[in-house]
């Protein structure tokens, strides 16, 4: 196994022999690439991470979602309560039956239909 294997499996946290890790530690190249390889880890752990982290999007929870269907009905209940104490009109009022007498208007116009000619009876349709 080369050195810088077995260097760079210790610097990361990686279990490895004893015995290759003392020999890869034993040379002077060992020793040098060990110092390179912790001083770029320590380059690279420093800025890039904090700025390449982007927010989460947070999910919703159960409890959050049952919380907000409670606030909404409440909230609902509350405003249909405000509303039948301040007496307020209904939005839309039911027709009366004072309905007033209006003639109709004289017609512009007589339209005369004659069965078979210009009126043709049919069964069904819309």
């Amino acid at each position: 196994m080369k050195i810088e294997y077995t260097i760079d499996a210790f610097v990361d946290g990686v279990t490895v022999d004893p015995q290759a890790l003392d020999t890869a530690l034993a040379s002077p190249e060992g020793r040098a690439y060990l110092i390179d390889a912790l001083a770029l880890r320590t380059l690279m752990d420093d800025e890039p991470a904090a700025a390449a982290e982007t927010p989460r999007k947070r999910a919703w929870s159960p409890l959050s979602l049952a919380r907000a269907a409670v606030f909404a009905v409440a909230f609902a209940g509350l405003g249909y309560a405000a509303g039948t104490k301040t007496g307020a009109p209904p939005a839309a009022e039911a027709p009366t039956n004072t309905a007033q007498s209006i003639d109709a208007p004289e017609p512009t116009r007589v339209i005369e239909l004659k069965p078979g000619v210009n009126w043709h009876e049919s069964k069904g349709g819309d």
